[in-house]
């Protein structure tokens, strides 16, 4: 197999493939050579050192190998290989901060990744050993994500200090008024080095290093200040949700960090909804009731996002008193298609008036979507068809747009 995995690299002529090969304790047997005292791990590093050169493999404590292979640049027939050549200089330089940087990974076991998803989950798992004999060819793009992934998983404890880790606020409309009077604190995540990455993938790496209390602490910190510093410039936003786990709720600490910290800004609870998801909703619900019973009292509104998409059980829902529930995109999306779907959702919503619940639609993008709700009594309107998630001083630019519009209108 690396064999044949080697001649398909050679032949290509063109980018940059790291291999990373464990062997088990029978592959170390069977591809040894006892008369010479060599393992399996011996002999393959001999065969890349003859294919590829000595300098680009390296051994990682006695059964695993990591090879960063270049192959060769000039093609041996230009009319069977019309592809552009990398340039030896660009090729270079990328070994280099190749080996530096695997080099600096403790542990390194296998990687074998067909898929950023299977990239994200290797890079979190290197800790753990693999259990059979694993070969795995990864171009020079997945390698460059791997390494993205190990500088921010290095990085995790600094970001909640450095601006890595922003609060984006996205208004939210209320359809009889016609004024922004909510909005939705959403983390956004931008590095020197890898750029903007997906919040989600963050947050796994930040549950997987137990930081889930300091990102708490971040949110609901950052937050309080935005709102102290700039509450007579934000006086239309009466409320701001702030998104949390259940995991979060359920930490002991939770309930006194935000009553102490809206506290020490001078802040009122009716200013922030609490905002959980109803993907996880059947994971805790005795963790979701304490908190409301908890912090209900204090002025804490409580919303329930994404409604549709995950437990969905009406009486639970009714039973805990949310003050908001948050209509998922994914309904949005088969209403336009579906008379029927349509009828469904408008029933459901009535379920919720009838309970005295505000109601969101979230992720509407579009006039037609915007016209196919129109006549659904939903409380608040929420998407890009408004207004996109922005910083804070973008969304103060843009509450005294609105309010400018309004007095002359």
């Amino acid at each position: 197999a690396l064999r044949n995995t080697l001649t398909d690299l050679k032949r290509q002529k063109k980018g940059v493939h790291l291999i990373i090969w464990h062997l088990n304790q029978t592959g170390l047997y069977n591809l040894g050579d006892p008369s010479r005292k060599r393992n399996g791990l011996d002999a393959l590093i001999d065969h890349l050192h003859r294919q590829f050169g000595r300098h680009q493999v390296f051994r990682f404590r006695h059964d695993t190998l990591v090879a960063v292979l270049t192959p060769p640049h000039e093609a041996t027939n230009a009319s069977q290989d019309t592809s552009p050549p990398v340039s030896p200089s660009d090729t270079k330089d990328f070994d280099t901060r190749l080996v530096n940087k695997v080099t600096e990974i403790p542990d390194l076991q296998v990687m074998a990744p067909l898929s950023l998803s299977e990239v994200i989950a290797l890079a979190e798992d290197f800790m753990e050993a693999p259990t059979q004999d694993t070969w795995a060819c990864v171009d020079q793009l997945q390698a460059e994500r791997l390494l993205m992934l190990h500088h921010i998983l290095k990085r995790l404890p600094e970001i909640f200090e450095d601006g890595t880790l922003t609060l984006h606020y996205q208004p939210v409309i209320n359809k009889q008024t016609g004024r922004f009077d909510m909005a939705e604190a959403l983390l956004r995540f931008e590095d020197a080095t890898v750029g903007r990455l997906d919040v989600g993938l963050v947050l796994r790496l930040i549950a997987r290093e137990q930081l889930q209390h300091r990102l708490t602490q971040f949110v609901i910190e950052q937050a309080c200040k935005d709102l102290s510093q700039e509450k007579n410039r934000l006086h239309s936003i009466k409320r701001v949700a702030l998104n949390f786990a259940y995991r979060e709720i359920e930490d002991p600490r939770f309930e006194a960090l935000i009553v102490n910290t809206v506290r020490q800004y001078g802040l009122a609870p009716s200013q922030f909804g609490i905002e959980l998801t109803e993907q996880e909703m059947g994971r805790s619900m005795e963790a979701v009731e304490h908190c409301i019973e908890r912090l209900r009292p204090a002025g804490f509104y409580f919303h329930l996002d994404d409604f549709g998409v995950g437990y969905s059980n009406l009486a639970f829902l009714i039973r805990t008193r949310f003050d908001v529930v948050k209509f998922d995109r994914s309904l949005l999306r088969s209403i336009t298609d579906s008379d029927e779907h349509l009828a469904f959702l408008a029933k459901t919503v009535a379920l919720f008036k009838n309970k005295r619940l505000d109601l969101v639609i979230e992720g509407v993008e579009t006039k037609q979507e915007l016209d196919a709700i129109a006549a659904i009594p939903f409380d608040y309107i929420q998407g890009y068809v408004y207004a996109k998630p922005m910083p804070l001083d973008a969304l103060m630019d843009f509450i005294a747009s609105q309010t400018t519009t309004k007095r002359e209108n």
